[in-house]
Order: C-alpha cells, then structure tokens, then sequence
C-alpha cells in the first residue's frame, strides 16, 4: 500500500498526567501504526484537581495526541 492512511484512535486507556502507566500498551501499539500511516490520538479522563477543561495537544514519536482533562463536576450531569 503506497498511500498513507489517516488513523483515528478514540482510546480509553492511555498515558496521562493521572495514570502515567494506564495503556501503556495502546501507546506501543498506535506508535508502531504510526510508523507507517498518519495517526491521531484521542483520549478523555477526568481529573479531580482542576475546575474546567483542559485539553493537552502533543506530537510525539508521529502521534497526534490529543488529551482531553475534564473536571469531576462534568460527569454529575443530570439533564
């Protein structure tokens, strides 16, 4: 296959600043993809220390990882 592929990971496990070891596996796997296609990474975890979104945008080894932290008070929701 001569074209790159675009490949998107929605990931609920993954390395973060909460659980820096949680999916390490994932990690080992999206890089090894990356070497070949064009990868993008997304993941959501919440964090009790902080009061409104974070979003933590990197490039690493190929990888566009985009963490998403979101706020303990975002999961209460009641419509």
């Amino acid at each position: 296959m001569s074209k790159k592929l675009h490949i998107l990971f929605l990931s609920n496990w993954y390395p973060s600043r909460i659980f820096p070891n949680d999916g390490d596996f994932v990690q080992r796997h999206v890089e090894a993809i990356a070497q070949y296609h064009n990868v993008t990474l997304s993941h959501l975890i919440s964090d009790p220390s902080i009061n409104s979104v974070e979003i933590d945008s990197k490039n690493i080894n190929n990888v566009k990882t985009q963490i998403v932290h979101i706020p303990i008070k975002f999961l209460n929701f009641k419509p």
